[in-house]
């Protein structure tokens, strides 16, 4: 005569053990190409934001402070390095979150 399992015990069939299953799956990983096309959406926006800040930035503040060649050049490139690197960090975060996607948000409330 079989015994069903204890009610503090998962079975093979239990919920909780279905759940583990899941989560120990291989991670959806989506080729450059087709993480590219999704995330350039996110791309043209965020970035295009980036740079209408910086530009914005160095037209108030070359104006605020003269018209001198030099002083152009120079708040350009303090400008223009910090704006290159957000953007950078822009594509690489954006193509990274749609290269490998996280299936289940969710599971990370089941792990206590």
């Amino acid at each position: 005569m079989s015994h069903p399992a204890p009610a503090g015990k998962n079975g093979p069939s239990s919920p909780a053990s279905t759940i583990k299953i899941i989560e120990s799956a291989p991670p959806v990983r989506r080729s450059l190409m087709a993480a590219l096309a999704l995330a350039s959406g996110a791309i043209v926006l965020i970035g295009s934001e980036i740079w209408l800040v910086a530009l914005l930035l160095y037209w108030a503040v070359v104006d605020f402070i003269g018209h001198g060649m030099v002083v152009q050049i120079v708040f350009g490139a303090i400008v223009l390095v910090p704006a290159l690197w957000a953007t950078w960090k822009l594509v690489e975060m954006a193509i990274a979150a749609e290269r490998y996607p996280d299936p289940k948000p969710e599971a990370h409330a089941y792990e206590a």
